[in-house]
């Protein structure tokens, strides 16, 4: 979709393990493929159905890159490396910790084993957009 000018509405579908999060007010934003969303469009939030739960205005939107890649320690222990850049940005363990929670997640681990199970990477690299309402 091509943005000409003024807002616009999007609808965003979560998995059943996000909605009482949403309900509640706990889960404040997600982290989507591409970067389309932009302050004060709409944000439909839906199930995993397409059922709508509530819409919302999006606070703000800024690119995330999430880099995951393998490598071995001196003993050959196989090791996960994480690299996470944030608008311009190296968030700090404690700004993901935040981050991770605002989502829905107890710990940034969760949030990466969530993106793996779910193919969210493409050779270890996710772009998209963090959105918050």
């Amino acid at each position: 979709m091509k943005r000409v000018s003024g807002n616009v509405t999007w609808k965003a579908k979560f998995d059943n393990r996000f909605l009482d999060g949403i309900r509640s007010g706990k889960k404040r934003q997600t982290i989507r493929r591409g970067e389309y969303v932009e302050e004060g469009d709409t944000l439909i939030l839906a199930g995993p159905t397409g059922e709508e739960i509530m819409e919302v205005e999006v606070k703000g939107a800024e690119p995330i890159q999430i880099l995951i890649f393998r490598t071995t320690d001196d003993f050959g222990r196989l090791l996960k490396r994480v690299s996470v850049r944030l608008g311009a940005n190296n968030p700090d363990i404690g700004e993901l910790a935040a981050l991770a929670e605002a989502d829905g997640f107890a710990c940034p681990h969760d949030i990466i084993a969530f993106m793996e199970v779910n193919d969210m990477f493409i050779g270890g690299i996710f772009d998209g957009q963090l959105i918050r309402w």
